[in-house]
């Protein structure tokens, strides 16, 4: 009896050996199902629990497998092959360890169900490293410092996974404090807006990668590619349907090449593709990059405008037209001069508008936004009726610029239909301000600087327009031979006002803006109202009106000077006018990081009698003061 007995424990019993194998089978399955949701996202979450059950079931029944051969385990001890076995089962256990981790890892970066596999055969090497160092682990079960090494272990345990969850909660609330002057790593508002508005899944793939540098200019391409990479990774942080992929199609052609037959589309080296489901859209590396609006100045980058209107053409699928009316003297979109408006025009196409020309006779049925920018000639009767008929239609977009009547210019006739509307436009009188110097400033400006926006009746109790809604006092406007208007209904809203230094004077006439002189008692002081913007025309359909008592203000002389507010508050009011809820016009932004400062007229006067009057007078008084101490 006892050779029997002593003869069972030396041999492993067969139930035992089929209660590990059941235990190991539903471990299997349940890395099965992990495997199959890495193939199926889509399934929820009610697999990953029946997989983890079955894991957890799995190992459960494994162990208890083992325990009812316990006795064979002991065995072991008295052979002479123990301290083979405990070396092996050291060895094997560090090998479970590196199988599992890095298949955990390798599975948790979606590189197919292989790891899957990988992390099951590493439990079962842990498994057996477990039973060959069972008399390891039960001495140190029944140390009495166990319970303090329980504590240490669940401590590192604890802080690892505090750890993880600082790290997730990094990634998706990620947030970045941008230190410069001029918000150069901002996004502005309405990009984090427009991005924010995203239903489906919008891949950016950028080529944007370094190149070897040894010239001037390569070094500043370099650069520009590192601005436009940083914009779009905050482009990827503002939405988790954004995903950002910076791709090297001379490092990665193969990846390239998939990318490519699958956007079916040719993606070329220095291009940014914005891409959903259906629509794609590719900027250019040239279209980055805005020359020095003053001679001899730094370029601009004017990378998120042009993202950010990429970005918005895809998502709206299709584009807003703007016409442009022609045949009483207007500006012209298609004149390159200084007179002309061709570059703001420019700028609405990259805005996804459609930008033509038409007559008042002929608007198209398709016209989104209708543009009247000057007209220096009567729009006659049929004009003023096509307007009127224009300003009907259901979601009609309205904007004109008028100007003062003076030389050569009459008017345009729209004043009378304007004041119905509850807009009085004073076409009679020019606005004019002082020219800079303080103390020594001689003769007056037909050009009026204003940085002052969203004022008007009711400002304080309700927030500003949509249109000049983030458009700052760091944001400069210019306008040239403007007229006042006046918001006579409580629906019209003051958008842009002047100074309080500016007067309104009538019949002004340009050859005579040497010789003016201010009569208190006729010409009017400021401040006035440039622009104005309606939400609605009086007896009409819910339409969009915008009127600007200045058509100069688009021409291509601004933006030559480095005025970029003029052509940020006109694309802003066309995409306002064409019901847009959020405003397109972002200014370009300077590369170099200098503090450079663009003051209005007041604050350089202020600035000039600060620095060249001042300090020469209180050195004379110093001067005076010793002189008439010594002289004592």
């Amino acid at each position: 009896m006892p050779e029997n007995r002593l003869h069972d424990e030396t041999r492993p019993r067969a139930a035992g050996l089929l209660v590990v194998l059941a235990g190991l089978l539903i471990t299997g399955a349940g890395f099965g199902i992990f495997a199959a949701m890495a193939k199926r996202p889509e399934a929820g979450a009610a697999p990953g629990v029946l997989a983890l059950v079955s894991v957890v079931v799995g190992l459960t029944v494994v162990e208890a497998g083992s325990w009812l051969n316990a006795a064979f385990y002991r065995s072991l001890e008295k052979g002479a092959a123990r301290p083979w076995i405990e070396v092996g089962g050291g060895i094997v256990l560090v090998a479970g360890a590196v199988v599992v981790g890095n298949g955990a890892a390798l599975w948790l970066t979606g590189a197919a169900p292989a790891p899957v596999a990988a992390m099951a055969a590493g439990l079962m090497l842990i498994e057996v490293a477990l039973a060959a160092e069972h008399r390891l682990v039960l001495r140190m079960c029944g140390s009495p410092s166990f319970p303090l090494t329980l504590i240490v272990v669940a401590a590192g345990v604890l802080g690892a996974a505090a750890l993880a969850l600082v790290s997730v909660v990094n990634v998706r609330h990620y947030r970045r404090l941008d230190l410069t002057r001029s918000g150069v790593y901002s996004l502005d508002s309405q990009t984090a807006r427009i991005l924010k508005s995203v239903r489906e899944p919008l891949r950016i793939i950028s080529t944007l990668a370094q190149r070897p540098a040894s010239t001037a200019e390569e070094k500043l391409a370099n650069f520009i590619r590192a601005q436009a990479s940083e914009i779009l990774e905050e482009y990827a942080q503002q939405s988790r349907l954004v995903d950002y992929i910076p791709l090297d199609p001379y490092a990665a052609p193969e990846a390239t090449a998939r990318l490519a037959a699958e956007l079916r589309l040719e993606i070329l080296a220095d291009s940014i593709v914005f891409a959903t489901r259906a629509r794609t859209r590719v900027v250019a590396f040239s279209d980055l990059l805005a020359q020095a609006p003053l001679r001899g100045g730094p370029p601009e980058f004017r990378g998120e405008g042009v993202l950010t209107s990429a970005l918005q053409s895809l998502l709206e699928g299709k584009t807003t037209k703007v016409c442009f009316v022609t045949g009483h003297g207007e500006k012209e979109i298609d004149e390159f001069d200084r007179e002309g408006i061709s570059a703001v025009a420019e700028m609405l196409r990259g805005d996804n508008c459609d930008v033509a020309k038409c007559t008042l006779s002929g608007v198209p049925d398709d016209c989104g936004v209708l543009v009247v920018a000057g007209p220096s000639r009567p729009l006659g009767t049929d004009g003023i009726e096509a307007i009127r008929a224009y300003a009907a239609r259901k979601g009609a977009g309205l904007v004109l610029l008028l100007d003062p009547v003076s030389g050569d210019a009459r008017s345009s006739g729209l004043e009378p239909w304007l004041k119905a509307q509850g807009i009085v436009v004073h076409t009679d009188e020019t606005l004019i301000e002082p020219l800079p110097g303080g103390i020594l400033s001689g003769g007056w400006s037909v050009t009026i600087e204003t940085s002052d926006y969203g004022k008007g009746q009711g400002a304080a109790s309700r927030p500003a327009h949509p249109i000049v809604r983030d458009m700052t006092q760091k944001v400069r406007t210019a306008f040239h031979f403007a007229c006042p208007i006046d918001a006579a209904a409580p629906r019209a809203v003051e958008i842009v006002r002047t100074s309080p230094r500016a007067c309104a004077k009538a019949g002004l006439e340009p050859a005579d803006l040497g010789r003016v002189r201010i009569d208190r008692a006729v010409d009017k002081p400021g401040p006035f109202a440039i622009a104005v913007a309606q939400g609605a025309t009086r007896g009409e359909a819910a339409g969009r009106l915008v009127v600007v008592g200045d058509s100069d203000f688009i021409t291509n002389l601004f933006p030559e000077q480095g005025v970029t507010g003029n052509s940020t508050l006109f694309r802003n009011a066309v995409a306002w006018a064409a019901g847009k809820d959020y405003k397109i016009g972002i200014p370009p932004k300077p590369l170099q990081q200098a503090d450079r400062l663009d003051m209005t007229a007041e604050q350089r006067a202020f600035a000039r009698w600060a620095t060249v009057f001042v300090p020469p007078f209180h050195i004379l008084l110093v001067g005076l003061i010793v002189w008439w101490i010594r002289r004592r």
